[in-house]
């Protein structure tokens, strides 16, 4: 429990004790951040989608994209982000396009 309850000291592997709790509360703090965004974002929507919309054809179709964005796993999106960031920050056809100038 000495572990969880202090955070590091620093030097750990030079003999030096360590803990977690710093780690445990950033994961803290993401999530409640994470969460708190995310619920800004959903209850409008929610509300617009089940007041405003009910069943028009706009409103299936809303319920439609929802419905295939919510079964993708988490994971896509993450490898699609980071091939999206890879390809806009680092364009590997500039790099030979510039060493073929010199």
């Amino acid at each position: 429990m000495d572990m969880v309850t202090k955070i590091p000291e620093g030097g750990y592997y030079m003999g030096k004790g360590g803990g977690i709790l710093n780690a445990i509360l950033g994961s803290l703090y993401l999530a409640s951040g994470g969460t708190f965004l995310a619920m800004v974002f959903s209850v409008p929507i929610a509300l617009y989608l089940k007041t405003y919309l009910g069943d028009s054809k706009w409103g299936h179709y809303v319920r439609l994209s929802l419905d295939v964005l919510w079964g993708i796993p988490s994971i896509v999106y993450g490898a699609f982000g980071f091939t999206l960031n890879d390809r806009t920050r680092h364009p590997r056809f500039l790099i030979g396009a510039s060493s073929s100038l010199h």
